[in-house]
């Protein structure tokens, strides 16, 4: 099982290949400004940690760790 780091979301485009390739999701932490793409988003995987914000905005440090993979 992976943690994975989705930057520029959308309605989970990324992860839904991970899972299409075999590979296990186990956390997903999920970035993207869109609030339509987010409400897809939350409908399709619920219970993921989406976060709208503009990744410029994001401190580094906040990102450290908190995944195995980092897709976009």
């Amino acid at each position: 099982m992976v943690r994975q780091l989705e930057l520029f979301s959308g309605i989970g485009g990324m992860r839904i290949s991970l899972e299409m390739a075999g590979v296990k999701v186990s956390e997903v932490h999920a970035y993207d400004t869109s609030p339509v793409a987010n409400k897809a988003y939350t409908g399709i995987f619920p219970g993921s940690k989406l976060h709208c914000i503009n990744i410029e905005n994001i401190e580094p440090t906040v990102l450290d760790g908190v995944a195995d993979i980092w897709t976009m």
